[in-house]
């Protein structure tokens, strides 16, 4: 989804797109859960999964769309209101990814200290401009 908007022309940000996000490639994940379910790392951990580095929705998006090559593109400000009724509106439909619930987690961002995330996979977390490819 993140790759289709990234191409459009105009990309569409919803309520200016300075929503926080902190990206964290799946390869993280797996290495991570992995890790947990290792009968020696310590049982019961509540680890916040985040890539390296928080940034704004806007800024994910430029990353995707650098990442396929393109220019960078005309962004196309959505005020949120409209988005909340999209939301609302879409919502109600099987399979629609903009969802009333979506949008709420959009708003309240997904950002947390790397450090536990990292102790856990004895590295550091890849940056989103390092996992992110043309393919």
């Amino acid at each position: 989804m993140f790759r289709l908007l990234a191409r459009l022309p105009l990309v569409p940000l919803p309520a200016g797109g300075h929503q926080a996000v902190q990206p964290v490639h799946i390869d993280d994940l797996c290495a991570a859960a992995l890790r947990l379910i290792d009968p020696a790392t310590q049982p019961q951990q509540c680890i916040d999964a985040v890539g390296a580095q928080p940034l704004e929705y806007r800024e994910m998006l430029a990353a995707y769309r650098r990442s396929l090559g393109h220019a960078p593109a005309l962004p196309l400000h959505v005020p949120g209101i409209l988005v909340a009724l999209a939301a609302q509106t879409l919502g109600r439909l099987p399979g629609v990814i903009l969802t009333p619930d979506n949008w709420r987690m959009l708003q309240a961002g997904s950002t947390a200290d790397p450090a536990p995330f990292a102790a856990l996979l004895g590295r550091d977390p890849l940056p989103i401009d390092q996992f992110i490819g043309r393919r």
